[in-house]
């Protein structure tokens, strides 16, 4: 009889892996629902330009956290 394997068996689960990573991390609840209230909510739509944001940063959606490319795609979702 063979031995049981008992060890190396998370390598595979891929859940676990996205669950991780940082490239698809999206904001928690709570920090979107501070983002909703009518103060935080005016300063997120009328943010400076950032080089390193999808649409220089003037496209965002308060209610998912994520930033657009453009109005088009922003009005899309």
């Amino acid at each position: 009889m063979t031995r049981i394997r008992r060890k190396r068996m998370h390598c595979n689960n891929k859940e676990l892996h996205r669950k991780y990573k940082t490239k698809r991390r999206t904001k928690d609840l709570d920090q979107i629902q501070h983002d909703l209230k009518p103060e935080n909510k005016g300063r997120l739509l009328n943010q400076p330009e950032d080089e390193d944001l999808p649409g220089l940063g003037q496209h965002y959606c308060v209610e998912c956290g994520s930033y657009y490319a453009d109005d088009r795609s922003l009005e899309e979702h």
